[in-house]
């Protein structure tokens, strides 16, 4: 910020009489408030993305691995005691339906909002591609991260519902096995259907499952798309003006 404090993602482009990306203006001394400002609040937004992130990506992630755990002690043919299975798996359950209540604004907002800025920030970047890419760093790296953090929670969760479906149909067909030969209570049947699917949810519209990855990539493309095609038809229609014009 202190070498090219006109560069568009700084707050220090607003306030000095920049003409161009990358253009030096001022003295030292003036870009040292803006510094600090900058650094601060890249800071906050950082720290506060990254602690969201690692509720939502390590709780999803614990709930997967006892998940499989429980899968692999059904294909491995273990007679564990049904009681303690089923409790574990509600145990899951009951973390999971927290998570989604605790953070039911993160994810049926930031998902989104992320999005829409990586899409801004790469279509930042190619458009500022023709300056040298040190006064538009900046863009790239956060939509990498942007990219990052939307995406390891969403993949997660896709892959938290596809280990509960698999393990609630080794279930059911272990206890189709024990009701044949008269080993199995009424009440553990009627518990396992009482159990769902274990799905990361923001409420009732947003269910996040392992085809919501790729709808979120053809997204993020087509708005970027979009926002290129605007652009370039803006400045189509500004130069065929001028040329009227002239």
């Amino acid at each position: 910020m202190i070498e090219i404090p006109c560069t568009p993602h700084f707050i220090s482009s607003l306030a000095f009489p920049c003409r161009y990306p990358g253009e030096d203006v001022e003295g030292v001394v003036a870009k040292i408030p803006y510094f600090f400002m900058e650094s601060y609040l890249v800071t906050m937004v950082l720290f506060l993305f990254a602690f969201n992130w690692a509720f939502v990506f390590l709780g999803l992630a614990w709930i997967r691995r006892e998940l499989r755990k429980l899968r692999v002690t059904f294909e491995a043919g273990v007679e564990d005691n049904l009681e303690t299975i089923f409790s574990h798996y509600r145990t899951c359950q009951r973390i999971n339906n927290l998570l989604n209540e605790s953070f039911h604004v993160y994810l049926e907002w930031f998902p989104s909002f992320l999005l829409l800025l990586i899409s801004l920030l790469l279509f930042a970047t190619l458009k500022l591609w023709y300056i040298p890419i040190h006064a538009y760093l900046l863009f790239p790296a956060c939509s990498l991260r942007c990219f990052f953090e939307t995406m390891t929670p969403l993949a997660m969760a896709g892959k938290t519902n596809e280990e509960s479906i698999f393990v609630l149909r080794q279930w059911s067909q272990r206890l189709q096995n024990e009701l044949k030969d008269n080993k199995s209570f009424p009440w553990l049947v009627a518990f396992h259907r009482s159990c769902r699917t274990i799905v990361c949810t923001a409420g009732s519209l947003y269910t996040f499952e392992n085809s919501i990855v790729l709808c979120t990539l053809n997204n993020c493309v087509q708005l970027t798309m979009n926002l290129l095609l605007m652009s370039n038809k803006k400045t189509r229609s500004v130069s065929e003006s001028f040329a009227s014009l002239t």
